[in-house]
C-alpha cells in the first residue's frame, strides 16, 4: 500500500503548486546535498536510481492485490500551514485516484508538531506530511532517524534486517567510498520500502546582496548565530 500510494501522488503537481516550482523529483530519501564525502560514489547510485514518478495504473494493481480499494486512510494535516495542507490535499487526490477513501484530521498549526511528539495524539492517523532533513554531510544522518529500530522519526516501528546491517556497517567503515556503498545501498532499499514516502526535495535559496554578506549557507542556520554573520565575512 505505500508503494501505491506513492505511485499515485502527483509529484510534480505538487512542485508546481506549492513550492511554484523551487523543489526537485526524489530518487531517495536523502537528497545530494548531504554528499559530504564518497561522493562521486553516492551521485552514482542516486542518479542510476529511477526518479519517484506517477503511475496511477500500476497503482491500482498494488491496491487491488492487497484487497484493500474501499478502505479508508486517515490523514493529519493542518489548514493553517500551506504547506502541509497543500502536501495533505495532494495526498488525499492521489489516495482516491487509487479507489481509497479518506479521512482528515485536521489540527491547528499550534498542534501539528504532536503528530511527531506524541504517540497517543497520531493514534488512529496512518501519516502526516512533515518537512524533514538531515542535519549534516551525511544522508545516513537523516535515514537512521527513520528505519533503524527506535529511531527518532521511526513512529510504526519499522525495521528492515538488510537495511538495519547496511547502516551499521556503514557506521564502523573508515574508507569513505566503502561507507559511501553501504549507505546508498540502504537509500535504495528505503526507497523500496518506503517507511517515509519521498514527497519532493525543496531547493534552499539564500539571496544576498553585494552590501549583504556572511550568512550561513547551510542548515547550520537552524543552530548558529548566523545574525552575527551578516555584513562580514565570518
Amino acid at each position: 500500500m505505500r508503494r501505491a500510494l506513492s505511485l499515485a501522488l502527483n509529484r510534480q503537481g505538487i512542485i508546481n503548486s506549492v513550492y511554484e516550482g523551487a523543489a526537485q523529483l526524489p530518487r531517495w530519501l536523502s537528497n545530494p546535498g548531504t554528499f559530504g564525502y564518497g561522493t562521486s560514489v553516492f551521485d552514482k547510485a542516486y542518479n542510476g536510481s529511477p526518479v519517484l514518478t506517477q503511475n496511477i495504473a500500476e497503482a491500482r494493481k498494488l491496491v487491488s492485490q492487497a484487497g484493500d480499494s474501499g478502505k479508508t486512510i486517515t490523514i493529519g494535516t493542518t489548514s493553517q500551514l500551506p504547506v502541509y495542507a497543500g502536501d495533505a490535499g495532494a495526498w488525499q487526490a492521489a489516495a482516491q485516484a487509487i479507489g481509497l477513501k479518506v479521512a482528515l484530521k485536521a489540527v491547528s498549526a499550534q498542534d501539528f508538531i504532536d503528530f511527531f511528539t506524541d504517540p497517543k495524539f497520531r493514534a488512529g492517523v496512518d501519516g502526516f506530511p512533515g518537512l524533514v532533513f538531515g542535519d549534516s554531510g551525511d544522508p545516513a544522518s537523516l535515514l537512521a532517524q527513520v528505519v533503524l529500530p527506535g529511531g527518532l522519526q521511526n513512529f510504526d516501528n519499522f525495521s528492515d534486517p538488510a537495511i538495519t546491517a547496511a547502516l551499521e556497517q556503514a557506521r564502523s567503515t573508515a574508507n569513505p567510498d566503502r561507507r559511501a556503498a553501504l549507505v546508498a545501498e540502504a537509500e535504495k532499499l528505503t526507497a523500496q520500502q518506503l517507511p517515509w514516502i519521498p514527497d519532493v526535495q525543496p531547493d534552499t535559496a539564500l539571496v544576498l546582496g553585494n552590501g549583504l554578506t556572511g550568512a550561513v549557507s547551510s542548515s547550520a542556520y537552524l543552530f548558529a548565530p548566523w545574525a552575527n554573520q551578516l555584513g562580514g565575512t565570518g
